[in-house]
């Protein structure tokens, strides 16, 4: 039988989410979530995981990446890392056990905060296609656009039986937008940013994106950490420059960034992305950036800075960010990556 639906229903409106209060948060209406207040945190039942404030799934069956309000990603395998740069990057890439490619991408937005780093998102890019067919829709603040199933004549020989559907969930406030048969869901909620992005179990995993890999252990993320010998924060940079959407990104300056990332040489790869991701990864760094060239330069100067390390020396790069953290009131005595890799001799 064929399956073709493509329609929008608006969420209804209102200043608080329902739900049942637990501690300082509210916990989804749901049987498949409980209220642990003795914890004060959302707990899912047993047989389920996720976050009792946004999702939770079967685990035997599914899998779920979310994320809410500020650059903390939890990974499908429950593993935590950052996205800290205000681009349109790519979440996950996956194809699932029935054979449809799925690519999910977010637009990063800077919070107010005076640090680089803090993001929220802000646009979701959902992608899928099995064979010649192609479905799409984007989600906003303000609900969904651009959405569309593509199907080229004759329609017979080249329907995939994929199904797009997109509605407003009137419970949870979330957007959601979901391909029924092959049980993949991407849900965004614009009051706080939260997203989920629930996947079947078997799905096959590709570009080593932010959400990971649902047979990840829980600290993989930590585990990459310290074979690449890198802080967490600066594990998140790396991944998320890594996790660029070049080709639809809008942003001039996350293209240059991006650019410079993938011509550079592999053997200065992680150490330029180290030392110029310093700003995100590095709060008294970032607070030293954001006073000597503001804010808004940050990113322009990482991506100068990724390419000046890739495709030259680092000596000038040196003298300039050194002295940017000896004028700096915000730096302590704590040596950082920058001070390293800028001594005599390295």
């Amino acid at each position: 039988m064929l399956y073709y639906l493509l329609f929008l229903v608006p969420v209804a409106s209102a200043l608080l989410f329902p739900g049942e209060k637990c501690g300082g948060y509210i916990c989804l209406n749901s049987t498949l979530h409980e209220v642990n207040c003795k914890d004060g945190v959302c707990n899912c039942n047993e047989g389920y995981y996720g976050n009792g404030r946004f999702q939770c799934v079967k685990k035997s069956t599914a899998c779920v990446c979310y994320l809410y309000g500020d650059p903390h990603v939890t990974a499908f395998s429950e593993a935590v890392i950052k996205i800290p740069l205000p681009c349109r990057h790519i979440l996950s890439e996956f194809i699932t056990p029935t054979g449809v490619s799925v690519k999910v991408a977010a637009l990063g937005v800077e919070s107010s905060e005076g640090i680089p780093g803090l993001i929220y998102e802000e646009q979701i890019y959902f992608d899928a296609s099995k064979g010649t067919t192609t479905a799409h829709a984007n989600i906003r603040r303000s609900g969904f656009y651009n959405k569309g199933l593509h199907i080229p004549l004759p329609v017979r020989e080249n329907f995939p039986d994929i199904g797009l559907t997109v509605y407003g969930e009137n419970e949870s406030h979330y957007w959601r937008l979901e391909l029924p048969r092959h049980k993949v869901i991407v849900r965004y909620r614009s009051a706080d940013s939260s997203l989920t992005i629930q996947t079947p179990r078997g799905s096959t995993f590709s570009g080593d994106r932010p959400c990971g890999n649902c047979d990840d252990p829980p600290d993989a993320f930590v585990r990459a950490s310290i074979a690449q010998r890198l802080s967490l924060n600066e594990l998140s940079f790396y991944k998320t420059v890594l996790s660029l959407d070049f080709d639809k990104e809008q942003n001039p300056t996350c293209k240059a960034l991006s650019s410079a990332a993938t011509s550079c040489p592999e053997t200065k790869l992680q150490n330029a992305l180290q030392f110029c991701g310093a700003p995100y990864a590095d709060k008294e760094i970032g607070k030293c950036f954001v006073l000597a060239y503001g804010k808004e330069e940050v990113l322009a100067k990482t991506a100068e800075c990724v390419n000046t390390f890739c495709q030259s020396t680092i000596t000038d790069l040196c003298t300039e960010v050194t002295g940017v953290l000896a004028a700096c009131s915000y730096r302590s005595e704590k040596e950082n990556i920058i001070d390293k890799m800028c001594q005599p001799g390295q």
